[in-house]
């Protein structure tokens, strides 16, 4: 309520009920308060103003700031002013005999923010925070049972089972070059951010969507859904189907009822069909029973996204796309299920790669440390060409 109107209220009040000299003083008094309510209504709504301006322009600021932060990080690398490198206040903690100059945190988000974006396994896997290289993840294989019972006869026992999962972290790392005339003369500082931000995130991410579909599961590769030595559950088309032009509405229909339905009812954005840009087109000319295009768009999170089946399609760079008999060509499954471990965030380096000193060549080396595993083998089908 407005100041005025509760200061209304009570002087209203006070003349049906106190005389006319105890009046004069409440309202002397209550004026006082009323001033000083107004006033810390006032700063109230100024305070209020202050942060609805920051916040629209925050964003904007920050980012150009991290935009000229970053590329005065890269160019003094370049002339090697480790001094310029020091008054941008922006360093990471490092060993400067490591060749440890970090380049800001931010940046390093910003990365994490392409690598999330562009690849398809960090947005549908559980990501699990680690401490330490080694954790142990608790998982439930099989629940309790229930029976029958005759009145006056003993309950028959049953308890959950667990069984436990290993993730043990790797060094992931990746490295990026680029002329001394590039970084230092030929572009803005927000192009060389973003060139170099984009490099590293998109190189990142489809490392990590191939060891996630085809690792092989020997240290330091992922265990892959793909991979044979993964047991994930296969299905193959129909006899005679050998190549992916060849798929049939029955041979999809199938392949995804090889899900239990247990894991189609959790966690529904987790869901998806993985596949090539081939296997998509061969999917894209089919219809359904009543001659509707399989494929359909629809909305989610504010973008558009092609299903099948009512779940998102994501075409993956590193999905296998050999189109013969016996072949991979699709994965459909809950993808929660692929758990990520995250030990350690990225991190930066310069320096000469090979032959980089002689050519003024410099690289940007990129690490982190992760891990990969399957928890449930079930909670996803691979789909196959028919063998013959």
């Amino acid at each position: 309520m407005d100041p005025k109107e509760i200061v209304k209220s009570l002087q209203e009040t006070v003349e049906k009920t106190l005389p006319e000299a105890v009046n004069v003083v409440v309202t002397e008094k209550m004026k006082s308060l009323t001033d000083d309510m107004e006033a810390k209504h006032k700063d109230i709504q100024k305070q209020l103003e202050d942060i609805s301006k920051a916040q629209k322009f925050g964003e904007e600021t920050s980012k150009k700031d991290l935009h000229q932060k970053t590329s005065m990080f890269f160019k003094a690398l370049v002339k090697k002013d480790f001094g310029a490198m020091q008054k941008a206040a922006f360093l990471n903690e490092a060993t400067d005999s490591e060749g440890g100059y970090m380049v800001p945190n931010e940046f390093a988000r910003e990365v994490i923010k392409v690598a999330n974006n562009v690849g398809f396994i960090r947005k549908y896997a559980r990501i699990i925070p680690m401490s330490t290289d080694k954790k142990d993840i608790t998982k439930l294989i099989s629940g309790v049972t229930v029976y029958w019972t005759a009145e006056g006869v003993a309950y028959t026992g049953s308890k959950p089972a667990f069984g436990t999962i290993q993730l043990i972290c790797n060094k992931l790392t990746a490295l990026v070059s680029g002329t001394n005339e590039l970084i230092d003369d030929n572009q803005t500082d927000e192009e060389i951010f973003n060139l170099v931000r984009d490099l590293i995130g998109e190189a990142m991410a489809e490392f990590e969507d191939n060891q996630s579909l085809n690792g092989n599961g020997t240290s330091p590769n992922f265990p892959g859904i793909l991979h044979t030595s993964s047991s994930v559950p296969t299905k193959a088309f129909g006899t005679g189907r050998t190549k992916m032009e060849n798929v049939t509405y029955k041979d999809l229909v199938d392949i995804k009822n090889t899900i239990p339905k247990k894991y189609l009812k959790n966690n529904r954005n987790k869901i998806a069909w993985a596949m090539s840009q081939e296997m998509y087109s061969a999917i894209e000319a089919l219809s359904d029973t009543q001659g509707r295009p399989l494929i359909k768009q629809s909305i989610r999170s504010d973008a558009e996204e092609e299903t099948l089946f009512s779940y998102p399609i994501e075409i993956v760079g590193s999905f296998p796309n050999t189109n013969s008999a016996n072949q991979v060509v699709l994965a459909f499954g809950n993808f929660q299920y692929y758990l990520l471990g995250d030990r350690k965030e990225i991190t930066f380096e310069m320096g000469y790669a090979t032959g980089g000193f002689e050519t003024d060549v410099q690289s940007l080396k990129a690490n982190e440390r992760i891990a990969g595993k399957i928890a449930f083998t079930d909670a996803f089908v691979v789909g196959k060409t028919a063998a013959s």
